[in-house]
């Protein structure tokens, strides 16, 4: 057998060894961008939820006001009705706003029909007569046959006694139009269902309606944690689901995302099958111009290849082979890993990004940057166990800005959270560098004094607080100060 015969065949067999590493990372990295594309369904499945939360609350809020205008307690059912028709034509995203009294009877009704309703027998009413928050319910309209939210909340009066019920239905229909157009595949369908798994939306960027989950399916995908993904059915029919519950509102509303596997996929196998056609005539072309290369350029280069591939399989997508490249097959290879491995780099920061990104979302106020309740409770445990340990003292200090709701109503929302932010800014001002601000929502924050020396030590702090605030801020070009009420509670007592 001739030299040149022995050294095709020694490239042919050493070929072999970084083709299948190629092929296993090619692999690999087909299933992590899999993996991620199930990811990113849910992510944005936990984004549409999150602002439908936000639309409760802020339906909620919207009754909240409501609840305080004098003319809703009116006996005059009339200009009640033209009262709440006002409010209806400037929030088109309710189908109606209701009032109803304590004896279930229907008094107000922005659409002014003049109907007269027992609505004692609805599950939104009786949750709502028996608590102080407002409750959810999804539903289809009984008369417009419509999936709609009913959100009901319950007015009382300074001694805690039910006035009326205020319900406000948010139209899922026309929400679900406006959710579906900013779906990513044209096949994917939105769903919203109630906790038995009833579908109260059901849309698609298409504007029509999408198929529906068996009634056994449906129970095993309420059964999974919230954002789980499942995919039902084979071949041209497999389907991925996820469904991720309310993050606020705990009201058994869910919202449902499917895609065909053919679109979620689609993109990835065509660079798969790319990938691996082209790394099939790389293979090729370079078992055809093996015979050309002197022995000493082909060790060193399939060294350099080597390398590279044993990087990228222990995850090191930094460094790449790098110029100069040498001629031929060789070189088209070895450009081809560094592009990979640049890819698998971009996709690492990527998902570092999200994660770091999703931590803090779970973490911090969006509003002020200021911890939140799940950071708090966290610190607070840790501060607590230090001051029994160390025979120290920890104080918190819950703070209720004082009329803050006439600076929204007077100056608007966008001016309210200007002085949330001025207030995050203070309270940081005036505590140590190893205390914590944190922000309940609303106008609540609260202060962790931690590793304190004595109870006493807590009390000049806290009038610094309260000077702090005191100094006013202009907003519209108003003088506002941000008074506040303050409750103090330190442990262990001495």
């Amino acid at each position: 057998m001739s030299l040149r015969a022995r050294i095709l065949l020694l490239v042919l067999a050493a070929s072999l060894l970084p083709v299948l590493a190629m092929l296993w990372a090619l692999l690999e990295s087909r299933s992590n961008t899999i993996a991620m594309a199930q990811q990113q369904l849910g992510v944005r499945a936990h984004a549409i939820a999150s602002e439908l939360d936000d639309k409760i609350a802020g339906t909620a809020q919207l009754l909240f006001g409501l609840s305080r205008v004098p003319l809703i307690d009116s006996q005059d059912q009339t200009a009640c009705s033209g009262f709440l028709a006002q409010v209806l034509s400037e929030h088109p995203q309710y189908t109606g706003l209701l009032t109803i009294l304590p004896n279930g009877q229907l008094h107000c009704d922005s659409l002014r029909s003049g109907r007269r309703l027992d609505l004692t027998d609805r599950n939104y009413f009786q949750k709502a007569i028996k608590g102080r928050q407002h409750v959810v319910e999804p539903a289809i309209g009984r008369l417009t046959g419509k999936g709609v939210l009913q959100i009901a909340y319950p007015a009382r009066d300074g001694k805690g006694a039910l006035r009326h019920v205020l319900l406000a239905s948010l139209n899922m229909e026309e929400y679900g139009r406006s959710v579906a157009h900013t779906l990513p595949y044209q096949n994917m369908s939105i769903q919203v269902w109630n906790a038995d798994g009833e579908a109260v939306m059901n849309t698609s960027p298409t504007g029509g309606p999408a198929r529906l989950m068996e009634a056994h399916d449906k129970a095993h995908l309420l059964s999974l944690p919230s954002g789980s993904t499942v995919t039902l059915g084979k071949g041209q029919e497999a389907r991925t689901w996820v469904l991720v519950g309310l993050p606020r509102a705990n009201a058994g509303v869910n919202v449902v995302l499917s895609v065909p596997e053919t679109d979620l996929y689609a993109e990835v196998d065509s660079q798969f099958k790319r990938a691996i056609l082209g790394l099939i005539a790389l293979a090729v072309l370079s078992v055809l111009g093996a015979a050309m290369l002197g022995e000493f350029a082909l060790q060193r280069q399939t060294g350099r290849i080597m390398d590279a591939i044993t990087r990228l399989d222990q995850g090191d997508f930094k460094h790449p082979i790098g110029a100069p490249y040498p001629r031929g097959e060789l070189g088209e290879v070895m450009g081809l890993i560094d592009r990979m491995g640049g890819s698998l780099a971009r996709q690492q920061e990527v998902i570092r990004l999200n994660t770091a990104a999703l931590e803090r979302q779970a973490n911090f106020d969006a509003l002020t940057g200021l911890a939140n309740r799940h950071l708090l409770t966290d610190r607070l445990k840790q501060a607590l166990i230090y001051a029994h340990r160390a025979n120290r003292v920890a104080g918190v200090l819950v703070l209720d800005l004082d009329r803050f709701k006439t600076v929204n109503d007077s100056l608007g929302h966008s001016q309210g959270d200007v002085l949330l932010k001025v207030v995050a800014k203070r309270l940081t001002a005036c505590v140590r560098e190893g205390d914590t601000v944190a922000r309940l929502g609303g106008d609540e924050f609260v202060v962790l004094l931690s590793d304190m020396a004595e109870v006493s030590d807590i009390i000049p702090l806290a009038q610094k607080i309260l000077s702090s605030l005191l100094q006013t801020e202009k907003l519209e070009g108003q003088e506002v100060s941000a008074s506040t009420s303050m409750g103090i509670s330190v442990s262990p007592r001495r």
